[in-house]
């Protein structure tokens, strides 16, 4: 559940998404905006307000245009549940958080589509993703300047040391191990190498 302007969404257990809105009277209006087959787990919000990431019980992400109503036919399913859900500064990609990845998919009118993943540390209880920001000062103001349209650099409060600290994610061919590929192959392949990694002794 979440609030932008005068409206609140919800998602429930019946795979329903509700949004709530204000009237100049101040009473409160309910309507369906969305029936999913699946209980809905996780709602982000794109930068223009426009867009909603659905994410239900079985991993399922999808794209919705709240002023239509309508989701985009390309889905993407995560191999973990979802803890958050971030889009990209310019509102082209959307980062999917599961327990040790960060999965990044595009947005285009058919939906979403499924780009690359990059390995994640534990993320501190309570964190969300966010973007690296530089600041610039202009005729003596602070701005925000933004230099990572893409989603490309992304930051996440950790304590994998032993103590909080920011870890920099980076989705680049230099910043290390990403996974690239068909989505669906990487899944199958990866289940059976962590399903091999379990059984090893530690």
């Amino acid at each position: 559940m979440f609030a932008i302007d005068e409206q609140v969404y919800a998602g429930g257990e019946s795979g329903t998404l509700r949004s709530l809105t204000s009237d100049r009277t101040g009473s409160w209006h309910l309507r369906n905006v969305w029936q999913g087959s699946s209980p809905v787990r996780k709602l982000g919000i794109s930068p223009n307000k426009r867009l909603l990431v659905i994410v239900d019980a079985q991993n399922v992400g999808r794209v919705l245009n709240i002023e239509t109503g309508e989701t985009g036919s390309s889905t993407v399913k995560l191999p973990d549940a979802v803890t958050d859900i971030l889009f990209s500064p310019s509102g082209s990609r959307t980062l999917l958080r599961t327990a040790r990845w960060v999965h990044r998919a595009g947005i285009s009118p058919a939906g979403l589509i499924w780009l690359d993943a990059i390995r994640a540390p534990r993320a501190l209880a309570g964190s969300a993703m966010v973007f690296d920001q530089r600041w610039q000062v202009t005729d003596g103001q602070d701005s925000a300047q933004i230099n990572d349209p893409f989603g490309d650099r992304v930051l996440l409060l950790t304590r994998d040391t032993g103590f909080p600290e920011v870890a920099e994610l980076r989705f680049s061919h230099s910043a290390g191990p990403a996974l690239f590929g068909i989505k669906d192959e990487l899944i199958a392949e990866w289940s059976r190498k962590l399903a091999i990694n379990e059984e090893l002794p530690p």
